[in-house]
C-alpha cells in the first residue's frame, strides 16, 4: 500500500508540474502570437463571417465600387487626417508653407527611411509605403541630390524588412531597428559616405529639414529612462533615449548652420 501511494503521489507531481508548465506556455504563446506568427509564418486566429444573400445583413454601403477606388479613399483619407493631426510648434521666419517650386535639402537616416509605424495592432502594409522624398517630389519640391545619394550609398547594403499584414514586422530596415540607438550617421560618416554631399548646399536652401524617428511596438522591449535605455556609445542631450541624440542634433546644427 505504501508503495502504491507513492506512485500515486510520484505521478500526481509529474502531472501538476506538465499542468502548470502548459498553463505557462499557453499564457505566453498568448501574449506573443504575433511575434511568434511572424516567427514560424503561421496564422493563430481566424475570422470567419457569414454571409446574408438578401443583402439585409448591412446597415452600411460602402461607396466604393472596386477595390482600387477603396485604396485611393484610404489614401486620400489619410492625407487629411495627417494635415489635421500635425501640430506646428513653431515657425519662425516664415519658414513655412514652403513655395511650390523650393529647392529643398533633407538630412537624418529617417529622411531616407522613415518609420511607417509601430509592430503592434494595425501595421502598414509594405505595398503601400512611400519614401518621404518621393512624396515631396510628386508634389514639386527638388531635393538635394548630393545628400541623397550618401544616404542610396549608405543603405545600398542594409536589409530590408519583409512585412506582412498581420505579421507584426513593419517595412524598414533591421539595421536602424533598435529600442536604444537611433542609428544616426554621424558628419563623418556622410563624408565617407560621399565627401561631396554639402556641394549643393547653395543651391538647394530655400529649407532644411531634418528628420528624426523612434521605432516602436506593443510587444517589444521597449524604451527606458537614463543609461539603460542607451546602447553603448550613444548619447543624448537630456541621458534619455527619446530625446535627440548628439548625431542628430548634429545634423540639426549643420543645417542651422549651412542651409
Amino acid at each position: 500500500m505504501f508503495k502504491r501511494s507513492s506512485v500515486w503521489r510520484g505521478l500526481t507531481l509529474v502531472f501538476s508540474l506538465l499542468l502548470a508548465i502548459s498553463l505557462m506556455a499557453g499564457s505566453i504563446l498568448e501574449t506573443y502570437r504575433t511575434s511568434v506568427d511572424a516567427f514560424f509564418n503561421t496564422r493563430s486566429q481566424l475570422t470567419e463571417t457569414e454571409v446574408d444573400e438578401t443583402g439585409e445583413a448591412w446597415s452600411y454601403v460602402s461607396k466604393f465600387k472596386t477595390a482600387k477606388e477603396a485604396f485611393e479613399g484610404l489614401k486620400e483619407f489619410a492625407i487629411r487626417e495627417s494635415q489635421e493631426t500635425v501640430a506646428l510648434l513653431k515657425n519662425d521666419g516664415n519658414a513655412l508653407p514652403l513655395t511650390k517650386d523650393a529647392k529643398i535639402t533633407m538630412l537624418g537616416v529617417r529622411s531616407y527611411a522613415p518609420v511607417y509605424g509601430s509592430s503592434g495592432g494595425s501595421i502598414t502594409d509594405g505595398n503601400a509605403t512611400v519614401q518621404i522624398f518621393d512624396c515631396f517630389t510628386e508634389r514639386g519640391f527638388q531635393l538635394n541630390p548630393s545628400v541623397q545619394a550618401a544616404y542610396a550609398k549608405y543603405f545600398a547594403d542594409k536589409t530590408w524588412t519583409k512585412p506582412r499584414f498581420g505579421g507584426g514586422i513593419i517595412p524598414e530596415y533591421a539595421e536602424i531597428t533598435a529600442y536604444n540607438d537611433p542609428s544616426e550617421l554621424t558628419l563623418d560618416e556622410l563624408t565617407a559616405l560621399n565627401a561631396d554631399f554639402r556641394k549643393d548646399y547653395a543651391e538647394y536652401s530655400d529649407a532644411a529639414i531634418v528628420v528624426v524617428g523612434r521605432p516602436g511596438s506593443e510587444a517589444g522591449n521597449g524604451y527606458y529612462p537614463g543609461k539603460d535605455g542607451l546602447a553603448e556609445g550613444v548619447s543624448t542631450v537630456t541621458g534619455n533615449i527619446l530625446s535627440l541624440s548628439d548625431e542628430e542634433m548634429a545634423m540639426i546644427n549643420e543645417a542651422k548652420a549651412n542651409l
